[in-house]
């Protein structure tokens, strides 16, 4: 094992060669590539300054070449100042010319129109512009009403052709938006206008304004009933979502129901309002129904409820029960349609009519229109012969004109063509040296790339440093030392050999990697864990010192807990003997403790100085007596906690005969106590008024009624009053 253990420090001391080694080579390979661009970067800089002459001897000649350059921009200015010169006389010219044009044309349409209108007679313009808006309001009015007309005509048409296409009811389009809806999603729904068929057509309109919106109402199971309501709300759906409610009707020989069929069960239940609707043929025998409790319909002459409060009238929106709502959809689409149609053929006939008149009207005002402009276009058309002649004038001048520039323009050109001949023997000066200047900047760009090349290997060699190296590079001592990239490859290959050979001497004894290290730190280790271990011995003795401590406490603890609960029971006791006192009853309570956090209770009570019996025992107690002692008990346990002033009891003599309700109600009156008791409404009532001072009626209201009673109370016991110096 000693064998072992001194192979891998000899691993280890190599590792650590190895290591070294491998820290220097960058720092190596930096300093070379260093190196490189310094080298490179010479030889770019003589190249720049023999292309910074090129540029010079090019310079020379360019400033030439601009001095022809710079003559021949002001000899083309003056020809081109020749040209722009013919250019505006030339246009000057055409412009004259189509100006006299123009005005030949003007004259020859005055003179037609002259000859048109200057012998039609003048009509007064007021009264003309009085008639042209009196017929155009007669039209706009006109057109107005049959417009209205026309769109409630194509309303019925188009609702006769969407009922005929579906083959089915028409429902509103919220209505049918919900129940596509449910069907695309596969939810079985009843709407209950589907379900509903009205036997008495005579009486449909009647029923279907006292169904109202309950017609759709849309049931569903109570598993789909959550997630339709969610829907519904996120559609807006206006009306109701139920689940199914097949709650049984009892229908009266007279009942509106009688007048309907219901299709499926499952929506009985929401027809149960209307089942004491009576129908009635007078507003006497409607009335005689009311006064039983029902309510009644009319039908004639119109649809008319008489409920408790009295009667109105009632309107059905729309037909949509049953199937035959769909015929009866339709047939009313056609009768509104053929009522409307002599009305709209009379509305548009009168449309046409006062078109024409219109149209005429017109006509006649843009001719007398033309009439008042004959003055003005009479002295128009002299003023425009005048201008003829003027123009006629100009176009000569401007013929002379460019006759002149046309010879200035011939002189100024042979100027041009001396001067763009220098111009080309400079150039090809030029062009010589710039090709030998584009051979060089090749050149350059070649040994730019080279230098850039060199100064990214040694970027990306300087990024391998870490800054430790990158601060051996700064000093010149250890630069001295660092030996060559070629040297610290050979030196590091043969490290790694010598490795794997201590590593491998022995087939059966073999390091693998990375045990070098654990064998050096294992006798380490070793060192440490018995120090662990001391240390650990310690803290045992020091927890089990902690526990003893811990022991004690909870014993001081659970002896605190047993004084405190002690505490508790006798002030209640106290409480209880106070009360008992007050309201000349024997009581006393006793607390024992039978082991760990449990105590046995022991309540006794006695009435008229009798013998003190346990509680538990209820059969030896009267049931007054037995809620004496609840009462008495309670009271006693608040009172010992915060002292007691007010309490809610809900009907603690709901068992008890009369007698043992005045023996509770006089003890509760002894105790002094401020109570509320809450009990519906009974003949006992009567026997706790000896013991209560004040009395409060109330109730819900029934479902004939809108709103409940208004509360009523009342001051009962002369004593309460007495000490309030009320009476």
């Amino acid at each position: 094992m000693q064998h072992r253990i001194e192979r891998c420090k000899q691993i280890n001391e190599s590792t650590k060669q190895i290591q070294q080694y491998e820290y220097d080579l960058p720092i190596s390979h930096y300093m070379k590539c260093l190196e490189d661009v310094e080298k490179l970067t010479f030889s770019y800089m003589e190249m720049q300054d023999q292309f910074k002459q090129l540029s010079y001897d090019i310079h020379l000649f360019t400033d030439e070449k601009q001095k022809y350059e710079d003559e021949v921009p002001i000899i083309e200015d003056k020809r081109k100042g020749v040209k722009a010169e013919l250019n505006f006389l030339h246009k000057q010219r055409t412009d004259f010319e189509l100006e006299l044009s123009e005005l030949k044309v003007n004259l020859n349409e005055i003179a037609v129109f002259l000859k048109k209108y200057e012998k039609i007679e003048p009509i007064d313009e007021s009264e003309l512009q009085d008639k042209e808006i009196a017929t155009e309001n007669e039209y706009e009015e006109a057109a107005g009403v049959w417009n209205n007309i026309n769109i409630e005509k194509e309303v019925y048409e188009q609702k006769i052709i969407r009922l005929e296409e579906q083959g089915a009811i028409e429902y509103p389009k919220v209505v049918q938006q919900m129940i596509d809806s449910l069907k695309i999603n596969g939810v079985d729904y009843l709407l209950i206008a589907d379900y509903i068929e009205i036997l008495d057509e005579s009486w449909r309109q009647t029923i279907e304004a006292l169904l109202g919106s309950e017609r759709f109402t849309i049931t569903v199971s109570n598993k789909d009933l959550v997630n339709v309501m969610k829907f519904a709300q996120q559609q807006k759906y206006p009306f109701w979502v139920s689940p199914f409610n097949s709650t049984p009707l009892k229908v009266h020989e007279k009942s509106i129901l009688n007048k309907v069929k219901i299709l499926d069960k499952r929506i009985i239940g929401y027809l149960k309002k209307f089942e004491h609707y009576m129908i009635c043929d007078t507003m006497e025998e409607a009335y005689d129904w009311v006064k039983k409790d029902k309510s009644a319909i009319l039908n004639r002459p119109y649809p008319y409820i008489v409920i408790e409060r009295g009667g109105r009238s009632i309107k059905a929106n729309g037909t949509y029960c049953g199937k035959e709502a769909y015929n009866v959809q339709i047939e009313e689409a056609k009768s509104k349609l053929k009522q409307l149609m002599p009305e709209w053929k009379q509305k548009k006939e009168r449309v046409i009519k006062a078109k024409v008149s219109l149209k005429e009207m017109q006509e006649v005002v843009e001719i007398q229109r033309h009439v008042r402009l004959v003055s003005s276009k009479r002295q128009e058309l002299q003023d425009l012969s005048k201008k003829t002649l003027n123009v006629q004038e100009k176009i000569n001048n401007a013929v002379e004109g460019i006759e002149l520039n046309n010879m200035i323009e011939e002189e100024v050109f042979q100027n041009i063509i001396t001067l763009r001949s220098n111009i080309s023997r400079v150039e090809e000066n030029i062009s010589e040296k710039r090709t030998k200047k584009d051979n060089l900047s090749r050149e350059i760009n070649q040994k730019e790339e080279k230098v850039n090349k060199a100064k990214v290997a040694l970027t990306q060699s300087e990024e391998q440093l870490t800054s430790e190296q990158m601060e051996c590079t700064k000093n010149e001592e250890y630069i001295e030392s660092v030996a060559t990239i070629e040297f610290y490859n050979q030196t590091i290959n043969e490290l790694k050999e010598r490795i794997e050979m201590l590593r491998t001497i022995s087939s059966s004894d073999f390091i693998p990697p990375g045990e070098e290290l654990k064998m050096i730190q294992l006798e380490q280790k070793y060192k440490q864990h018995q120090k662990v271990l001391q240390n650990h011995r310690d803290e045992i003795i020091k927890v089990q010192e902690n526990l003893g401590d811990l022991s004690k406490k909870h014993t001081l603890a659970e002896q605190e807990y047993h004084i405190m609960v002690n505490e508790v029971f006798s002030n209640i006791r106290k409480s209880l003997h106070e009360l008992s006192k007050e309201t000349n009853i024997q009581a006393d309570l006793r607390a024992f403790h039978i082991g760990e956090e449990k105590w046995k209770v022991d309540y006794r009570i006695g009435f008229h100085g009798k013998e003190l019996k346990s509680y538990r025992d209820k059969s030896k107690l009267s049931g007054g007596q037995k809620a004496i002692a609840s009462l008495l008990l309670t009271f006693a346990a608040i009172r010992s906690d915060s002292g007691l002033s007010f309490m809610i009891l809900d009907e603690p003599f709901a068992h008890l005969d009369q007698e043992r309700i005045n023996v509770a109600g006089a003890f509760l009156r002894k105790t002094g106590v401020q109570f509320f008791i809450a009990m519906p409404y009974s003949e006992n009532v009567k026997l706790l008024m000896p013991w209560v001072d004040m009395q409060i009626n109330f109730r819900p209201k029934r479902i004939s009624e809108e709103v409940a009673p208004p509360i009523t109370y009342g001051v009962i016991n002369d004593e309460y009053l007495a000490k309030r110096d009320v009476i």
